[in-house]
Formats: C-alpha cells, structure tokens, sequence
C-alpha cells in the first residue's frame, strides 16, 4: 500500500447571496433539476458572460451522472443532468440537488509575485 505525502487543502466558503461581483445560489435542499434544461437567474451580473462553477449536491438514482451547463449568458446559465452510458443507453435522469458559484472580472484578485 502507497501512502501519499503530505497534501495541502484550500477551501472557499462563501455565504450564499449576492456580492457586487459574483453570485451563488443553490437549490436549498430540493431536488429540481434533472436531464432536462433548467434555466438559473443569477442574483448578480456583468456586462459579459462569468466564470461559472456548479456540481450535483445529491447522488440520487443508480446511473453516475454529472451536472452540465448547456449555455451561459452575463444574468443566467442553462443546467441539466447528464447520464453516461456504460450500462445502458438511457440518459433519462432523476432530480437532483445543485450549487453554483459565478464570477466576473473584478469579483477576484491574483496575488502579485515580486522578486
């Protein structure tokens, strides 16, 4: 058995709402989104399109599935559920629990190197 070295971790915690430039929300503990498109406003938005996180909260159902984005505009994003395929065809997919995080320009900094 290998054992890993030592790792470091990061988190980001960020209070569900709005902030000047980003947005999260997520579906407050209801499954309501499944293989069909689901339109999601966003609480905030920039002049162009963000930088847009989102993943599955639950796990329902027996297929792996993963959350998709189908289109993503400056004040909303097109989700839905997608199956993969290795044991049958169907993509058909129950609800599922979602989250998502979005970010324009200015919402973040990178941290400046100096030699």
């Amino acid at each position: 058995m290998s054992i890993p070295g030592e790792e470091t971790v990061g988190i980001l915690a960020i209070q569900q709402g709005l902030g000047g430039d980003w947005s999260c929300g997520s579906s407050d503990g209801s499954n309501d989104v499944d293989h069909t498109d689901k339109r999601i406003d966003f609480a905030a938005q920039g002049n162009e399109n963000p930088y847009f996180f989102a993943a599955m909260q639950s796990f329902n159902g027996p297929d792996t599935a993963t959350l998709r984005y189908k289109s993503l505009a400056p004040d909303h994003a097109v989700i839905f559920v997608e199956e993969e395929r290795s044991q049958d065809q169907e993509m058909g997919h129950t609800t599922e629990q979602w989250a998502y995080l979005a970010l324009w320009d200015g919402a973040y900094s990178t941290p400046t190197v100096e030699e």
